[in-house]
């Protein structure tokens, strides 16, 4: 029986050993595929490497190329500033001077019109003297020619109270005579 034990036993332990192959297969498999598995990755792992560096590369470019934009818009913002204060400047000459010549023309224009006002005004004091001296001279005239009415009236008015009086004195002398006789 002993054999039969060791017999049974090493059955058991072929059957363990049977067992522990088919365990041992399966990890194997199970290994297969984890290693096919890892191999998938790594492909994987290369395609994303290779796609990385392809993005870093474009990301590169465009770093590179923001950066140009930035210094081509910094650029132009410096020239368009340049180019304001230099159309500014050029605006503020040309007010100055519009300013300048519009002093200029007005103070010419006040000139003009003081000069025609001057020449108006002598124009009108010799209209007026004319004026006044044919005024003064009809009025001279008139004096005269009064003067000389006048005058025959005031002869003829002496003359008439000289006759007045002479006749009054006659009169007077007569009825003073009357009186006497």
């Amino acid at each position: 029986m002993a054999d039969l034990n060791k017999l049974d036993n090493l059955i058991e332990n072929l059957e363990n050993s049977t067992e522990s192959i088919m365990q041992i297969s399966e990890v194997i498999k199970e290994v297969k595929k984890t290693s096919e598995s890892v191999n998938n990755n790594v492909k994987e792992i290369e395609k994303l490497e290779l796609q990385l560096s392809e993005l870093y590369k474009i990301s590169s470019t465009n770093n590179i190329l923001c950066e140009n934009s930035a210094k081509a818009l910094e650029d132009y913002c410096s020239y368009s500033r340049k180019q304001n204060a230099n159309f500014e400047n050029n605006v503020n000459t040309l007010i100055l001077e519009t300013k300048n010549e519009n002093n200029a023309l007005y103070k010419a224009f006040e000139n003009a019109i003081s000069m025609k006002f001057e020449h108006f005004k002598t124009g009108v004091l010799f209209e007026n003297r004319k004026i006044i001296e044919a005024v003064n001279k009809n009025l001279d005239d008139k004096f005269i020619e009064l003067y000389k009415k006048l005058d025959k009236k005031l002869k003829l008015l002496i003359i008439l109270i000289g006759c007045s009086v002479a006749i009054s004195l006659f009169a007077l002398v007569l009825s003073f005579l009357k009186i006497l006789r």
